[in-house]
């Protein structure tokens, strides 16, 4: 219905009895408006991730969810000794 509003011309529609019909300039603008919208929204959350998060050379980023698993010393000697 969009598609055959947006690409019949005004003469055909007022042929076939239809003359109450939003703008022809609304078939680009709303996809346009909507495409925006939805760019921006993205951009918008990536920014506010990027504002929240911890700078790269942070020591506040390096966290393990359970700390009371295994002690430092055992992660410690796991990871470096060899």
């Amino acid at each position: 219905l969009y598609f055959a509003w947006a690409y019949t011309p005004d003469a055909v529609l007022h042929a076939l009895g239809i003359y109450y019909y939003p703008s022809k300039y609304w078939a680009l603008a709303l996809p346009v408006w909507l495409s925006g919208t939805a760019v921006a929204i993205f951009w918008l959350y990536e920014g506010m991730n990027l504002a929240l998060s911890e700078p790269l050379h942070s020591l506040r980023s390096l966290q393990d969810g359970d700390p009371g698993d295994m002690p430092l010393t055992q992660v410690n000697a796991m990871l470096f000794d060899r």
